[in-house]
C-alpha cells in the first residue's frame, strides 16, 4: 500500500476507481 493512501479516503477511492477500471476495462 503507498502511503498516499494515509491521506484520506479521498485519496483511496480514487485508487479504488483506477484499480476498478483497470479490472473492469470498459473506461
Amino acid at each position: 500500500m503507498a502511503p498516499s493512501i494515509k491521506k484520506g479516503p479521498f485519496v483511496d477511492a480514487h485508487l479504488l476507481k483506477k484499480i476498478e477500471a483497470a479490472r473492469g476495462g470498459t473506461d
